[in-house]
């Protein structure tokens, strides 16, 4: 075989892997669009189905909320992929609180679904299915599969857990503070204290009291945190117990729980002067 021929069919395969490169990337590239054509439509046909829920309360399986079915099935949107779609109206209007959404739900059969996610050995796919299920609030039933994540050595799955299960069981979640060895970012702490505001229930003493014997400084600045938001006088003397940590971040946090409940205090006054 000649040199000359042999640089032919290098320069035709060259040429030949740019062809479907560039192929392969106009298909990617329209398919995407498709996609993100799919999923506009999918948004509009959710807020259209929970604008006639809200119209007329005595129907719980509209027109509208059956074609909207009808329409993820028919063109075989997966609802893992579209979760975002849902859950970026689930921000404006809780899904739980929604019948026709709840049906919606049911139909795709998202809950066995999240079950198998939950499962599953990828720790992105469980992360996303801790998430996506306290906050459709469809697995309220299903903490026993996420307690044992609780205190996982990974950080997001750990946290997705914590949070879940302070979504389905309020106060009384809170009895797995004192388990909770590791650390606790600020941003889940001011989650945890947003889920327990949604909570229907009333703060629950014995639980709460169960949680202020963990010995976690992270959690401790967690429970300091409950008690500024809560303005739980009751427990000041827990707060000011804190002043005596050699942790300087716990002692900050539980300063400013001191200065927001009473700025006038002895003890304020005593740290000023040191």
């Amino acid at each position: 075989m000649s040199l000359l021929i042999v640089i032919y069919i290098v320069i035709f395969s060259f040429l030949l892997s740019l062809v479907i490169l560039w192929l392969a990337t106009i298909g990617y590239i329209i398919k995407n669009k498709k996609k993100e054509k799919l999923y506009i439509q999918l948004e509009q046909g959710i807020i259209e189905g929970l604008a006639h829920s809200f119209i007329d309360d005595s129907i719980d399986e509209t027109e509208n909320t059956k074609k909207l079915i009808a329409y993820i099935k028919d063109n075989n949107i997966s609802f893992w992929d579209s979760a975002d779609v849902f859950m970026k109206v689930n921000r404006f209007i809780k899904f739980s609180n929604n019948e026709n959404l709840k049906f919606i739900f049911n139909s795709l059969g998202l809950e066995k679904m999240l079950k198998e996610k939950i499962k599953t050995n990828d720790w992105y796919v469980k992360t996303k299915a801790i998430w996506m299920t306290y906050e459709f609030g469809i697995c309220d039933n299903n903490t026993r599969l996420i307690t044992p994540y609780r205190n996982d050595d990974i950080t997001l799955i750990r946290r997705e857990s914590q949070i879940a299960l302070v979504t389905f069981l309020g106060w009384k979640s809170l009895t797995f503070l004192p388990y909770v060895t590791r650390p606790m970012s600020l941003w889940q702490q001011i989650r945890i204290i947003e889920k327990l505001h949604e909570t229907e229930e009333k703060l629950d003493i014995y639980h709460f009291e169960k949680a202020l014997k963990s010995e976690n400084e992270i959690v401790k600045e967690l429970l300091i945190r409950v008690i500024k938001s809560f303005k739980l006088h009751k427990y000041k003397y827990y707060v000011t117990k804190q002043l005596y940590s050699k942790n300087s971040n716990l002692i900050k946090v539980a300063l400013e729980a001191l200065n927001e409940f009473a700025p006038e205090s002895i003890e304020l006054k005593q740290i000023e002067i040191s």
